[in-house]
């Protein structure tokens, strides 16, 4: 009898003591088991691109070549430096354009505009760019960064020299980054002053 009742006791206590451990279990694993600094920056990086530049599908393969790495903070640029070189690299994929656009939104004097004259913009190149900031909502075509209008670059899909003109069917909203590569002489230089350059490197961990 005397044993049977030290059982319940002993099991009671347990229980008492398990409690705890049960209802604050996931704040105890987090303070057993934190997260590395290379793994918060592989994980910062991703979160990052994903929400910022979601039309470009980035390869994170380098993780595992850089693995033998020994200066963590190495490891995270050659990561990064990877990661802008696919920005860079990456194609378009020009959208349809091809639709009529809505007559409410025209003017007067926007057909003759739009022809070409001694290179320069229309007169009316601010009013172009408004409407094209709203039919691409304020997103750039390339990455699909959300831009504020300021910040906005035009590109012309088919130059001037080739025979295209200002009609907003041949005009397509980037962002700087976007609008810096496509333009750009040399990538590899372009590269190291892009903002998502500047972007990365500031998530490159205290290591």
């Amino acid at each position: 009898m005397k044993l049977g009742l030290d059982f319940a006791i002993t099991g009671f206590v347990l229980v008492l003591l398990l409690v705890p451990f049960y209802i604050y279990r996931k704040e105890l694993y987090s303070f057993f088991y934190s997260k590395s600094d290379f793994e918060i920056f592989i994980q910062e990086v991703q979160k990052y691109l994903k929400s910022t530049h979601p039309k470009i599908n980035f390869n994170f393969s380098m993780i595992q070549k850089t693995k033998q790495q020994k200066n963590p903070k190495t490891r995270q640029i050659l990561i990064i430096e990877d990661i802008v070189t696919q920005f860079t690299n990456s194609s378009i994929e020009i959208p349809n354009y091809t639709n009529p656009v809505d007559k409410d939104w025209l003017w007067e004097s926007y057909q003759q505009n739009s022809k070409p004259y001694k290179n320069k913009l229309p007169k009316d190149w601010s009013r172009r760019k408004d409407i094209i900031f709203k039919r691409d909502k304020n997103c750039c075509q390339r990455c699909g960064q959300k831009i504020e209008f300021d910040t906005s670059q035009i590109m012309l899909l088919k130059p001037v020299k080739e025979g295209g003109g200002y009609n907003v069917e041949n005009l397509i909203l980037l962002c700087n980054d976007c609008y810096r590569v496509l333009n750009s002489n040399d990538l590899s230089k372009t590269a190291k002053s892009l903002n998502i350059m500047d972007k990365l490197i500031s998530k490159v961990t205290n290591v």
